[in-house]
């Protein structure tokens, strides 16, 4: 297994299957399923995080760019976040570091990819997360999220 294969496992099923109602494409992200064990115990630099991160947005990129092209239309993703299995081990120090870097690259190379995200599963631990994670978040971003439990 490659250094960081397990945690990024959780991502790798981010593939658009389906469209929304609005023909957004679908992507779902199931970040519980993750096994952070490679971040904390410092097997993935920041540079290999960053290197994947920016890989997987522009191939996110290039597929919405092939689908407005097509649509003659600027086409957005309806991004889920999965959290069933989002406990206390994805959120030590390390691993909010890695978050809050993902959301730096997305936010400053692709702006404006997601028409609407939604969080499904969220676990109360899901509010530790949501704390730190929401001050670095654009207001135009927070709009577009909707938290549901795992009973919503």
């Amino acid at each position: 297994m490659l250094p960081g294969e397990s945690f990024l496992e959780g991502f790798g099923k981010n593939v658009h299957l389906q469209t929304d109602k609005d023909g957004h494409p679908i992507i779902i992200n199931q970040i519980g399923m993750s096994d952070p064990t490679d971040i904390t115990e410092g097997t993935v630099t920041e540079e290999q995080a960053t290197a994947f991160m920016t890989h997987m947005a522009a191939c996110r990129m290039l597929h919405l760019s092939k689908l407005s092209e097509e649509r003659q239309e600027i086409v957005r993703c309806f991004c889920i976040q999965d959290l069933n299995g989002l406990g206390m081990k994805h959120l030590t120090s390390q691993t909010r570091y890695f978050i809050k870097l993902f959301i730096r690259i997305m936010s400053e190379n692709f702006p404006e990819v997601m028409a609407k995200i939604r969080v499904i599963n969220a676990p109360w631990a899901f509010t530790v997360a949501w704390a730190m994670i929401k001050p670095i978040l654009h207001p135009r971003i927070i709009k577009k999220i909707k938290i549901l439990g795992k009973r919503s």
